[in-house]
């Protein structure tokens, strides 16, 4: 996908904000989705489900603002009316709904990502003040912190390569990252240069496509200690930059009419700044 606008990638592990496509489940928005129970993620993808008709659903509305006219969803077996909770997840034919916290939520796919609405999470650290007397106090303490964790909204992505799910940060939560981490803008120029295109990978992650006139920025967290960007040229160009969460670091593509091979080059800020200024406003012009 060609990025023609600037986009906000987080080069860290532990924020993962990468929307993969899923494309066996955008292309089931356009046709009838089997119902049925999915025991694993496979199942999902193949829109292959189990026991389509040996359960039904019970629904009960949530508690909080942010889930006012959303129901908690339980899943039970016609038979015995035993719940059901060591599923993936669930299709009622019409929509899937992905397992998670003890509830259920449905999938959304957009911009080439899949994506759902879910509680917030709870860690010891939510809930773990010390030494507690009695037993019975450390459940109830935890048992606040679920249900605190309950009111609270989150946007969590799937990832296509495992089914691993990841919440995507708050504008708060990235703010605070961006306070503390190096800015990386990569852009290229259209004037006198080759229409050719490259894949940039920052750090060996999050790839990125790079056409002329265009603009990519990258958020790098200390522990990462700097970056190093790469091209996936024949030469396979590298550059190394140094930690700095104090300005932002540009770096020029360029591959020139009159060149043969692609170039790097760590651009002063001034010429950064005034470059990518020029290609923001040529990409306004073009809207």
């Amino acid at each position: 996908m060609t990025c023609k606008k600037s986009n906000l990638n987080l080069v860290k592990a532990t924020v993962s904000l990468l929307f993969v496509c899923l494309a066996t489940f955008a292309k089931s928005q356009d046709k009838t989705i089997q119902k049925g129970l999915y025991l694993s993620y496979q199942e999902f993808i193949d829109d292959a489900p189990k026991g389509t008709d040996q359960f039904y659903i019970e629904t009960s509305p949530r508690s909080g603002s942010n889930w006012e006219g959303t129901d908690a969803i339980t899943i039970r077996l016609n038979e015995s009316d035993r719940k059901i909770t060591n599923i993936w997840g669930f299709s009622d034919g019409a929509s899937a709904f992905i397992k998670h916290q003890s509830d259920f939520f449905p999938l959304e796919a957009k911009d080439d990502s899949i994506f759902f609405y879910g509680y917030g999470t709870v860690t010891k650290n939510d809930w773990y003040t010390g030494e507690y007397q009695k037993p019975i106090d450390a459940k109830r303490a935890k048992a606040n912190a679920i249900d605190r964790a309950m009111l609270e909204k989150h946007k969590y992505v799937l990832i296509s390569e495992n089914g691993s799910i990841e919440r995507v940060p708050t504008k708060t939560e990235l703010e605070e990252l961006a306070a503390n981490s190096m800015e990386i803008i990569i852009y290229r120029l259209s004037k006198k240069q080759k229409d050719s295109t490259f894949i940039i990978t920052v750090n060996d992650a999050n790839p990125t496509r790079c056409d002329r006139n265009s603009v990519h920025s990258y958020l790098i967290s200390p522990d990462m200690n700097g970056a190093t960007i790469c091209l996936n040229d024949d030469d396979h160009t590298c550059i190394d930059i140094p930690f700095d969460d104090n300005e932002p670091q540009y770096i020029e593509v360029a591959l020139t009419t009159n060149e043969t091979t692609a170039q790097l080059k760590h651009a002063k800020q001034e010429e950064g700044e005034w470059n990518t200024e020029q290609i923001q406003g040529v990409l306004r012009k073009e809207k």
